[in-house]
């Protein structure tokens, strides 16, 4: 996952790869660190290739604290 790009309250954040409880944690790190100021977060998804349910319970979590 790379780093958020803002502009204008709108934060991007580009996934890639597998996603799954192991792994998950290295991109919602970046998610609150990177859009912790951010009105919106983007999710690039379009490179992901797995996404299991701890990406799923990720997504939500963000959902949660802004619009997504």
């Amino acid at each position: 996952m790379t780093g958020g790009s803002q502009a204008d309250g709108v934060c991007v954040a580009a996934c890639s790869g597998e996603f799954d409880r192991d792994t998950v944690p290295a991109p919602a790190d970046v998610c609150e660190r990177e859009a912790g100021a951010a009105e919106l977060l983007v999710l690039d998804v379009a490179r992901v290739t797995f996404a299991g349910s701890a990406f799923l319970n990720l997504m939500i979590r963000l959902h949660r604290t802004r619009p997504l």
